[in-house]
């Protein structure tokens, strides 16, 4: 053989293996690529799924809390009679304003139920004394009787089960109870609702982001509640033992090892997270949380196949020569692989806008729940007065229409009937209230709308909203207001960076410390200028994170939640929108300052719009 054919295989096999390690290599790194997208895309929606599904849920206790405090529960507790009339037509009003409402329920004592309202496919029933049931050995009932008074029992997932069958079709359910003193039989039984717990699995199973992505809901024990063939769901109520814990133990071992995260395993990405009820509830930064004796824990699983970046021709750069086909096929491949990228960055940025939008709505979402929350009580109470009296007016008619109502059965009616019309406009009031405060800063989150306003009354207002999430911590938020300016500018982007470095501060400043506070400021700058300082005494920051806290999908906490999103959205809005600056002060171990500096006048506002400019532009005179 020649010398120069030597050579020639030579470099043939070095320039074959150089185009294999180039394929690997681009290979490779766009899967990272890819990972990196589908961990922040998934971290941040599962933070808006867990939002939504404590919000249905506290919602909900605060109902049944406020239900346990109604006048005809009272009356039981006080030891009078049972009120069944009263107690059905109250029932009927909780369950006929509330959709999620499947069953309403008083049990005794002995476990058998004294007041029942279901919501049926034939409409609302008030079910008869046969067809009420003993509910001795069911856990909800048994494990509730044993609380204190207040404490909320909330029960895992299952389906409903009457007459001891499981109903067909099946009913996911939800189910939450308080004990109920039944002081005559020195006793406890129980008020329960039974929740539509399809609305939580619509939640898991919304927003997929590929065709092929799979999720699944999982409870503590791995059995699986959706996103695998009907008959392996549901596999505890059908003595099955077909678990993730039995298909894939290591998967399952890692699962319970932490709060979530994000894998790359078996030509998959999975990406899972621990929904601890309680922990979510606490979180919700209401006060339900403080009476939740029990509560479950579910696991969402969400898998999607780790795509090509070479499509069918993954290994085509290692397969052919430099001589002129193989140049043209690699010249080929090469440029498939240039789009892809470029396709790849462009569905990035689309992704990290529907990300920033949708922490923009999450934000929103927090305020929503909060309001929800703040006028459940009075709204509930209201019903709650309200449908009492329709009751007592209902028997107050079917007494007199046989001649057997006494004056003095007449003066308690009309006693009652007056303090339960001042109880219920008192608690309407209240809600009116709530609702005009909230409204403006409503409107002002779902948008840049500006208008004049006075900073230290908007920031006042905003404070509120944020007050309940502080109830069930050890931390304070106070706030300094001592700016006494009117502002034009956009009042909704500047309260999103308020809440977002709040939020954050509270997140990863106070975070595991015992005790701490967070104080907003607000104070005169410079000509033109104004002040808003949200500062904690928590754990501060070494520099090398001080230097990057800015930066989009920068996190300290990857897998727990954190998307990385909120200072990077908080730069954006002042720098951008408000035309401000931001200044960051903190040491590890002494907590951080964060000073927005805006004008008082937002740049937009200061700019002449184009017809303004027309109107005063010199006019040229007509020859």
């Amino acid at each position: 053989m020649s010398q120069r054919w030597r050579l020639f295989l030579v470099l043939t096999v070095a320039l074959l293996g150089l185009g294999a390690l180039v394929s690997s290599g681009v290979q490779l790194a766009g899967i990272e690529r890819e990972r990196s997208r589908q961990s922040v895309t998934q971290e941040a929606k599962a933070e808006i799924r867990v939002r939504q599904i404590r919000a249905f849920v506290a919602s909900h206790v605060s109902l049944l809390a406020s239900t346990a405090e109604s006048p005809s529960i009272r009356h039981l507790i006080e030891g009078r009679p049972l009120p069944a009339d009263e107690l059905s037509g109250l029932f009927l009003a909780l369950i006929r304003h509330h959709p999620a409402l499947l069953q309403v329920r008083l049990i005794g004592p002995s476990g058998w139920e004294l007041v029942r309202v279901d919501r049926r496919a034939e409409g609302l029933v008030v079910i008869g004394l046969d067809d009420l049931q003993n509910k001795t050995d069911r856990p909800y009932f048994f494990k509730t009787i044993a609380l204190k008074a207040g404490e909320i029992f909330i029960s895992p997932l299952d389906l409903n089960i009457e007459h001891k069958t499981i109903e067909v079709p099946w009913v996911p359910t939800l189910r939450i109870a308080t004990p109920v003193s039944f002081p005559l039989l020195g006793k406890n039984g129980i008020l329960v609702f039974n929740l539509a717990a399809q609305t939580i699995l619509d939640i898991s199973d919304t927003e997929k982001t590929t065709s092929n992505e799979q999720r699944s809901l999982l409870n503590a024990e791995g059995y699986w509640l959706t996103g695998v063939p009907k008959e392996k769901r549901w596999g505890f109520l059908f003595n099955q033992d077909a678990t993730l814990a039995k298909e894939d133990p290591t998967l399952w071992e890692h699962l319970n090892s932490c709060q979530g995260g994000f894998l790359h395993r078996d030509h998959a990405f999975i990406y899972h997270q621990r929904i601890d009820l309680t922990q979510a509830l606490a979180e919700a930064g209401t006060d339900t949380e403080s009476i939740i004796a029990q509560a479950p824990v579910w696991f969402e699983v969400i898998s999607s196949p780790v795509p090509s970046f070479f499509g069918d021709g993954g290994g085509l750069l290692a397969l052919v020569g430099l001589g002129g086909p193989g140049c043209a096929l690699v010249a080929w491949a090469w440029s498939g692989s240039i789009v892809r990228q470029r396709n790849a960055v462009a569905q990035r940025l689309r992704a990290e806008q529907h990300l920033v939008q949708a922490q923009k709505l999450a934000a929103l979402g927090e305020l929503v729940a909060g309001i929800a929350h703040e006028l459940n009580t009075p709204l509930g109470n209201a019903v709650t007065f309200i449908s009492t009296l329709c009751e007592r007016m209902h028997l107050f008619r079917a007494a007199t229409s046989g001649g057997r109502i006494s004056r003095a059965a007449l003066d308690t009616l009309t006693d009652d009937i007056d303090k339960g019309l001042h109880d219920a406009e008192r608690c309407l009031e209240r809600a009116a209230h709530l609702i005009k405060r909230f409204k403006e800063i409503a409107v002002d989150q779902t948008g840049e709308r500006a208008r004049t306003f006075t900073l230290d009354d908007y920031v006042l207002e905003l404070i509120d909203t944020m007050r309940p999430q502080f109830k069930s911590t050890p931390y304070e938020l106070d706030v300094h207001l001592g700016s006494s300016v009117y502002m034009d500018s956009y009042p909704g982007p500047l309260g999103q960076v308020i809440v977002n470095l709040i939020t954050n501060a509270l997140l990863h400043g106070l975070a595991g410390r015992p005790s701490g506070t967070i104080t907003v400021s607000t104070e005169r700058g410079q000509a033109g200028q104004v002040r808003i300082i949200v500062a904690d005494n928590g754990a501060g920051m070494p520099a090398a994170i001080r230097n990057r806290i800015f930066e989009p999908f920068f996190t300290t906490k990857p897998g727990a939640g954190g998307s990385g999103l909120g200072l990077s959205i908080v730069h954006s809005i002042v720098t951008n929108l408000l035309g401000g600056q931001l200044e960051v002060e903190s040491e590890e171990g002494t907590g951080t300052t964060i000073t927005v500096v805006v004008p008082v006048v937002a740049p937009q506002r200061l700019a002449p719009s184009p017809d303004a400019a027309a109107s005063s532009a010199p006019q040229r005179s007509p020859a």
